[in-house]
């Protein structure tokens, strides 16, 4: 097959070969590529692999082409290749290409070869194309080929921490102790497999193979090989502390048998063979790195460190490095370096874009210098800054030239430098709080760089970070080192530096953090705010929390101030399927701009943004403009109670008799979980006999246990409904339910709110304000409920119409309460659109308010936070029927008319949505026409059209009016407004996320900047 055949396969399938995304190996080394020495790996035409091409998605290599010269009949040749490819961790399918056929192969290990595609069926739009696999329709089809725990990292993570596991169980090694064999296992393994450690240096300095030396339980060779290699390479990781005896010298037949079988790359768990294990010369040093994530298991919750995932860190070091000129010249400082993985990152990246200004690889002299002038660590853990300096000594010895090789063998080449205690402290140096931290001392680096713990002392615990704060005259919201982390970093960057932090979310979302919001941006200016807080369950395996990451730039000393004007980029990318293929994606509705002076004054927008726009600013803004719920027990409108039932135990406060509890019915939580807004009384039941004492049963307490109230309860909440219940009869409940409770003549306005709590105005309300039903946990809390908008009938502003409602929503609820048992929940449904109305009505939504709130509910509740993998593929990315799109093209409209109006323009707007739905990766266009009489025009219902649609982007294309990587992956077109006379066009994917109507309104919004020229409104430049 000739290269020529090859390119027509590609154009046929959409891959473009002018496109910046479609690598070859005559395109040299990729020094601006986030992976390219990964991809010189595959595509090297005299290397292992020897890839065709190499498709990337978002900086990902994606798909990997190659001829069939014989390849699919050859599986041992085709396994190798595969098993090769899924050690780097980064390619998702493979793609062989022949005179007729193109045939996919999984990369993953355990999925068989697919279906072959004819050349007749091929297409830009077909099975396997670039759009197949840019629009997720791939996974969409083929999920078991993408499962994530079959990626190497999962593997080689489950493997490590299982091989610690039976170290310490079987063999009886300390945590520490088995931590550090298998550490010294991976290091030597890494040496010898990529070619460092060879036969020839064997010979010379006769010494075995680390798998030789195992096999034969030779404690011996095994610490004669270490310290040669200690020796050699300065890899003081190799040896045990000062005092302490090796671990092999004294290791059980039981210990060497689990090294043997970690080192084979047998599951550790099952026992099973697999059908190819890991390969040290193909394993991403990123990667290897990441054992510090195992090494930490116990230390992990103490130290409040995790393991920083590949894609994230690739992210942080996109932003921290994005606009250097001079690479080189970089000085970055981690202050919590942990694994080491954003440092060799960035180590990483400055070496290859080095090397690509050079056209040449970097002898390991100059990789020396490059690295000791450019990266610095610190860490409180040893065990920290040795496991960086590991990752940063296997960055140097990639791809090393021969030259340096045959040195290294015959132990003439450059030794490995000295880290720990020049580049990399540890201990009271390493503590970023510490006097005795140097690094600290001065502003001396040019960009910052952290993870940071995310720990909050114990109560009566004296942090470094406390004394550090102290002095400063400050106080830490929540005592919270990565907030203290993010003050201190000022101190060491130039006033031009950068930083670049991956905090808790909870330091920008949370309302008792407004203190540290505040103070931080008057001290920074800050460039750019992404929020994964949709992706917490799915970027870390074991954190409880999800992360921001914080872009930013000092502010002058004597300039602490926000200008008016000042405004951040403010990304909050939603889970998406591309996340199974290691790619962190941002869709155009993901993104939007925030007045940083807002945010000074009041951190509530960055909850509400999380998922909406300015109108649910503005509608949220409005509902609590008339009170809150927790006015009614505060004074301000009544004197309801608001609280939780007894405490069955709390051994911090007396105990007291439940003789009176026993003496009236009970509400078990199970029968405050249903689905009507009242408790059947029927199943009351007794107060548990054998609890014969309780906790604070006080006469206010008492008082809750009768007369009219609302009880829910307190756990998660399916769906965010507050599972609201009325009730009037005497009844003691326990603290895992929560209570609003009232005099005999609120009865009415209680069952009104039994209803308004269950309504989809709550849960609408629930998503657009409080931060940690969005990032934290599925459950509203009786803070939560305390803080929902409400007034009475007498603070209302229309008090007659109030009273009205009220009324019929208690008629309604009285209604439910009088059917038989068994028709009350039919009944309800019956009524819920009239009570659902009624609420709406109540609290003043127009029709255009409601429809946002219950497509908050229908559409966008049921896809957050998906908890797994499994469960990525969620309503939101499926594709929106035509009648979706005709909703949105009639709010574009409305939209539009408003700003027309609000800014005294003329004339009218006709929107059409002409959609391609053939093939895969389906897209359509949507078309504005500005029309001079004003009342004529309207939006048409959206119609299908693929001819229309390939039209108009082959118009755009030849125009040249698609940015270069709109024009290659159309999937990220939704953000982009392109004029063309008369008319505005969007592109957009068929995604239902993306026509959504608060889509349409942010759409308006960007055509009506665009049009006018303020797109580059005032902003904080791009750092």
């Amino acid at each position: 097959m000739t290269a020529h055949d090859s390119d027509q396969w590609l154009e046929r399938l959409g891959y473009d070969s002018g496109s910046v995304f479609l690598h070859r190996a005559a395109d040299g080394l990729k020094g601006q590529h986030r992976y390219g020495p990964e991809l010189d790996v595959l595509l090297d035409p005299a290397g292992p692999i020897r890839a065709h091409a190499v498709f990337d998605v978002e900086g990902v290599p994606t798909v990997c082409f190659f001829h069939d010269d014989g390849l699919l009949s050859d599986a041992q040749r085709l396994n190798d290749i595969r098993r090769r490819i899924w050690n780097q961790n980064l390619v998702s399918i493979i793609l062989v290409l022949s005179g007729s056929t193109v045939t996919p192969v999984p990369v993953s290990r355990r999925a068989n070869v697919g279906t072959p595609v004819q050349q007749s069926a091929a297409s830009s739009h077909g099975l396997f194309s670039a759009a197949d696999v840019q629009s997720g329709d791939l996974y969409a089809r083929h999920a078991d080929w993408f499962r994530h725990e079959e990626r190497v990292d999962s593997y080689l993570l489950r493997n490590l921490n299982e091989a610690v596991r039976q170290l310490t169980k079987v063999a009886g090694l300390s945590d520490e102790q088995a931590q550090q064999l298998v550490g010294q296992l991976l290091f030597v393994s890494y040496l010898e497999e990529r070619g460092i450690v060879t036969d020839v240096y064997r010979r010379e300095r006769k010494v075995a193979r680390m798998g030789d030396l195992v096999t034969q339980q030779d404690s011996v060779g095994i610490l004669r090989l270490l310290k040669q290699l200690k020796s050699d390479f300065n890899g003081d990781f190799l040896e045990p502390s000062a005092g302490e005896d090796p671990v092999w010298k004294n290791l059980q037949p039981s210990g060497y048998a689990v090294a043997q079988r970690f080192l084979s790359g047998e599951d550790m768990s099952s026992g099973q063979r697999r059908l190819w294990g890991y390969d040290f010369s193909f394993l991403p040093v990123e990667l290897i790195s990441g054992i510090y994530e195992s090494f930490l298991r116990d230390e992990q919750d103490e130290l409040g460190a995790f393991y920083t995932p590949r894609n994230l860190a690739n992210l942080v070091i996109d932003q921290a490095l994005g606009n250097c000129e001079d690479l080189g010249a970089q000085r970055i400082y981690d202050g919590a370096c942990g694994s080491g993985i954003l440092l060799t990152t960035a180590f990483r990246r400055i070496l290859t874009h080095v090397e690509a200004q050079r056209g040449q690889l970097l002898p390991l002299a100059d990789r020396i210098t490059l690295l000791k002038s450019c990266i610095f660590g610190s860490d409180v853990s040893k065990a920290a800054c040795q496991m960086t300096a590991f990752s940063l000594y296997l960055s140097l010895l990639e791809r090393l030239q021969p030259a340096d090789l045959a040195q290294l063998e015959r132990g003439e080449g450059v030794k490995l430098p000295k880290l720990r205690g020049e580049n990399l402290f540890s201990g009271a140096a390493g503590d970023f709080f510490d006097t005795k931290n140097k690094l600290v001392s001065k502003p001396s680096f040019t960009v910052f760089i952290c993870n940071p713990p995310w720990k909050e002392p114990k109560k009566g615990a004296q942090s470094s970070a406390d004394t550090w704060t102290e002095s400063q005259g400050g106080a830490v919201v929540r005592r919270q080192m990565a907030a203290a982390f993010a003050h201190r970093a000022l101190d060491c960057v130039e006033s031009t530096g950068r930083l670049c932090l991956i905090l808790p979310v909870s330091l920008f979302l949370a309302p008792t953090s407004q203190r540290f919001v505040s103070e931080w941006l008057r001290k920074v200016k800050l460039h750019r705010l992404i929020n994964f807080g949709d992706l917490r369950d799915l970027l870390f395996d074991r954190a409880h929390h999800a992360c921001v990451v914080a872009l930013a730039t000092p502010r002058a000393r004597n300039q602490q101030f926000v200008p008016v004007a000042e405004q951040f980029e403010y990304w909050v990318p939603k889970a998406d399927t591309s996340l199974a293929m290691g790619r962190l994606t941002l869709r155009g509705e993901d993104r939007q701009w925030v007045q940083t002076q807002r945010i000074v004054s009041s951190n509530q927008a960055l909850t509400t943004l999380s998922w909406g726009g300015p109108v649910d600013i503005a509608l949220c803004a409005r509902l609590r403009l008339h009170g809150r719920l927790d006015d009614m027990a505060n004074g301000r409108f009544g004197s309801w109670q608001i609280r939780k039932g007894v405490h069955l135990n709390d051994a911090s406060r007396p105990l007291q008799s439940a003789t009176k509890l026993h003496a009236m019915p009970h509400i078990p939580v199970k029968i405050v979980q249903g689905s009507l807004p009242f408790v059947d009384e029927g199943l009351l039941d007794n107060f548990p006999r054998e609890q014969k004492k309780v906790v604070g049963l006080d006469k206010e307490l008492l008082a809750v246990f009768s007369g009219p109230r609302v009880v829910f309860p307190d756990g998660p909440s399916p769906g965010l409904e507050v599972r609201a219940h009325f009730i009037s009869a005497s009844a003691s409940f326990t603290s895992s339910v929560g209570v609003v409770s009232g005099p005999e003549e609120d009865a009415d306005l209680l069952k009104f709110l039994a209803v308004y709590l269950r309504s989809d105005l709550v849960r609408y309300f629930v998503v657009m304000s409080q931060y940690s039903v969005l990032v934290a946990q599925d459950r509203i809390t009786l803070k939560d409920i305390k803080s929902l908008p409400f007034m009475p009938p007498a603070r209302h502003p229309n008090p007659e119409k109030a009273r009205a409602i009220v009324a019929e929503a208690a008629q309604a609820v009285a209604d439910v309460q009088g059917c038989d048992v068994f028709e009350q929940d039919r009944r309800y449904q019956q009524l819920r659109r009239k009570l659902q109305k009624l609420i709406f009505q109540y609290f003043g939504l127009s029709q255009s308010e409601t429809l946002l709130v219950q497509e908050v509910v229908r559409d966008v509740i049921p896809s957050i936070q998906p908890r797994g993998f499994s469960t990525l593929r969620t309503e939101l990315q499926l594709d929106a029927p035509l009648d979706k799109l005709s909703d949105y093209a009639e709010a574009l409209r409305a939209e539009l008319v408003a700003w027309r109006d609000a800014t005294s323009g003329r004339g009218d707007f006709e929107v059409t949505v002409q959609a391609a739905t053939a093939g895969q990766g389906r897209f359509a266009v949507v078309r504005v026409n500005l029309v001079a009489a004003a009342g004529n025009a309207k939006a048409a219902p959206a119609v299908e059209a693929d001819k229309a649609v390939q039209a108009t982007i082959r118009m755009l294309q030849d125009r040249q009016l698609l940015p270069m990587r709109v024009t290659s992956n159309i999937f990220l077109a939704a953000d982009v407004v392109l004029l063309v006379d008369s008319s505005a066009y969007i592109i957009k994917p068929m995604q239902r996320r993306a026509w959504l109507r608060r889509s349409a309104l942010q759409d308006a919004q960007r055509i009506v900047q665009t049009a006018r020229g303020v797109g580059e409104i005032p902003r904080a430049e791009a750092a």
